[in-house]
């Protein structure tokens, strides 16, 4: 047993608990040799405590240290029972007499010193008896679970309350003689010898729903480390395929079958998208919290995952590396490091690594996508660079020398690049170009037809030789060629996040505004493109140019208006969000979440045709977040949100 298990275990954890000797199993053929070995190990433990605690019982009556060759004595006499008991049997744990004396040894020593004691006679026999007593209770204890050990059944309550009555009467009669160094004493001593007979049974029984792996458990419930916080009833890792649970790592979904080719495989792996929630616990209602999944990032600005990759997610730091989260830990090793490259926020802190798209055929093409400032000398310097790169053979570590170029976009600023890359369901990627930087577009880039800067671009990136993209024809600048064929939309000012609803195609863009107004704008799935949303023009719904807010007419026809806009009494920097699709929360499927960098909140709102509606405010979910750089989205459609504070937290179910 380990010294860190001796700790408090109350005495009812231990009444209802069933020794299952084997991976929390009824005992097969040969398991009475396991049983055998755990109930003489038990007993010896008890042994060897209330031999050694009798030794220092003698030395306090005495009044003088505890004979040393007393200790030993006891010591080696129940240790060669532990040793020839593992000779004999087929235990579940070997070699551990040494570990387990040791803790022992240490539980004693603290007893004897909670047992103080005078010069004086009474007070030398008052601590005699406690100590002895307190001997008889972890040998009695033992015992008990030594017999419960032996048939794999629960242990007894009735041994366990007969042994404690005896201790209890042992400490009152002893403070009742008077003399006692301390008093009142007896419920701290007892939890010592619960602590130090618990710790010895997690460690020689499996007892399966006690919270510890013990021997031959994979794992038990909140102790599970090996199954990733995720034990099954039976104290084994995954579970069952086909039960209609998903429990993780072994299972990516099970929809309560076992047949291929409905999502789940027969093995309970997601083969589609339409097996993504199966098996996954939901909560009806629109209650909401947070938890932190991570934190320690270097300003992150973006999170995404590959299509129906559950276990990782992937976040994107300002100056130029990608890292993974994966079963709740970052992987010390980035998957891709491109700071050499990256102009990032030392030089403005709008530039950096900005985002990062998986090629929807990622799991076979092993392609993703990053947007980027690039470093450089001169006016190359800040450039915005679309390239792709491929995974090496590990598949969570990028082949850095693989890098692609598409384009590389001439920025006038360091601010007001856009950054974020997102591919629609038919495979097409867009990006989103902010107007150059400067205050105001000074250069009128939103509203020229001549320039990339200031619009939404659609590639089509299913091309092998350079530059690897095309002009998708059904862009609605087509005509124009190669590479103002590439815009989708324009009149953007700074598009820094924007997304699809993955239901519909539904197109939510976060555009931020000068000093007046932030937008959120819209554009549905059925679109052929051509959206002017109104930059330089434009801020939200009030006139920029020519003439001040307070003089502007309504925007004319062939504009497209945001869904919803909000002052500076607000936030003064909108971080576009997502709609919620995932699985935790079912009745807030539909709904768009998004926030402000400034101050931090986090609003949402339901879209009903290009009109937002039941806006509401949910910053108190998210637990004091700080600085809001982006929003995220796993294979699942679960909410995550980024903060400069360097967390990255999750939306869960509101506790009941």
């Amino acid at each position: 047993m380990t010294a860190a298990r001796l700790r408090l275990h109350l005495l009812s954890t231990f009444l209802p608990m069933t020794f299952l000797l084997m991976a929390g199993v009824a005992p097969e053929a040969g398991a009475t040799t396991a049983a055998s070995c755990s109930s003489a190990k038990l007993k010896a433990v008890g042994k060897r405590s209330k031999l050694a605690l009798k030794c220092h019982a003698r030395a306090a009556r005495r009044d003088e240290a505890v004979d040393v060759g007393c200790l030993d004595k006891a010591a080696a006499k129940v240790d060669g029972r532990y040793v020839k008991t593992e000779a004999k049997c087929a235990c579940l744990t070997e070699g551990d007499a040494g570990a387990m004396g040791a803790d022992i040894d240490q539980f004693v020593s603290g007893v004897a010193a909670d047992l103080p004691h005078g010069a004086d006679i009474p007070s030398r026999n008052c601590a005699a008896r406690k100590r002895g007593d307190a001997g008889k209770k972890v040998g009695g204890f033992a015992n008990c679970y030594a017999k419960a050990a032996t048939h794999a059944q629960a242990v007894d309550g009735a041994c366990l309350e007969k042994s404690d009555a005896k201790f209890a009467q042992g400490f009152g009669k002893a403070e009742a003689a008077g003399g006692c160094a301390t008093t009142m004493d007896a419920s701290a001593i007892g939890a010592a010898v619960d602590a130090v007979v618990a710790g010895a049974v997690a460690d020689l029984v499996a007892v399966c729903g006690d919270a510890i792996a013990g021997p031959g458990e994979a794992c038990d419930g909140t102790d599970d480390v090996a199954c990733l916080g995720k034990c099954l009833a039976a104290c084994v890792c995954g579970g069952e395929c086909g039960d209609g649970v998903a429990e993780p790592p072994s299972e990516e979904c099970d929809d309560g079958n076992v047949a291929s080719g409905d999502g789940c495989s027969s093995t309970c792996r997601l083969e589609n998208a339409s097996a993504l929630c199966a098996g996954i616990p939901f909560v009806s209602g629109a209650a909401i919290d947070s938890e932190i999944v991570a934190s320690g990032f270097d300003r992150p600005l973006h999170l995404t995952a590959p299509a129906l990759d559950t276990r990782r997610l992937f976040v994107v730091e300002q100056a130029g590396v990608i890292r993974i989260i994966q079963a709740g830990a970052v992987l010390p090793a980035p998957f891709l490091d491109i700071t050499s490259r990256v102009a990032g926020p030392a030089s403005s802190n709008e530039r950096g690594l900005l985002s990062l798209a998986f090629h929807p055929q990622f799991a076979t093409n092993r392609r993703f996508f990053v947007n980027y400032t690039r470093s450089g000398s001169g006016a190359a310097n800040g450039d915005t660079v679309i390239s792709r790169f491929r995974v090496s053979s590990d598949p969570n570590l990028a082949d850095a020398g693989s890098e692609e170029v598409l384009i590389v976009i001439d920025q006038f600023a360091g601010n007001h690049n856009g950054g974020q890359l997102a591919f629609d369901s038919r495979g097409f990627l867009y990006a989103g170009m902010g107007d150059g930087g400067g205050g105001g577009d000074p250069q009128e880039n939103g509203q020229d037809d001549t320039r990339l800067l200031g619009k939404m671009l659609r590639f089509d990136v299913d091309v092998e030789a350079s530059p690897y993209y095309s002009v998708p024809p059904e862009n609605p600048a087509a005509g124009a060629g190669d590479p103002l064929g590439l815009v989708w939309a324009k009149g953007l000012r700074n598009p820094w996040r924007f997304s699809f609803d993955r239901a519909n195609d539904d197109l939510y863009i976060g555009d931020v505004g000068q000093n007046a107004i932030e937008e959120v704008s819209y554009a549905p799935g059925t679109s052929a493109g051509g959206e002017n949303y109104g930059w330089d023009l434009f801020e939200g719904t009030s006139c920029f140019e020519p003439a001040p807010a307070a003089d502007c007419a309504d925007p004319p026809a062939g504009f497209t208006l945001p869904i919803t806009e909000y002052d500076r009494s607000q936030g003064c920097s909108v971080t576009g969000g997502f709609v919620y699709r995932g699985c935790a929360l079912p009745d807030l499927r539909g709904t768009y979440f998004y926030g402000d960098f400034c101050t931090s909140f986090v609003h949402t709102l339901e879209q009903v045709g290009g009109v937002a509606t039941n806006e509401a405010d949910v910053t108190s979910a998210f637990g004091g977040v700080s600085s809001i750089s982006s929003f995220g989205e796993d294979a699942r459609g679960e909410l995550y949100v980024l903060g400069f504070d360097g967390t990255v937290r999750r939306m869960i179910p509101a506790a009941p």
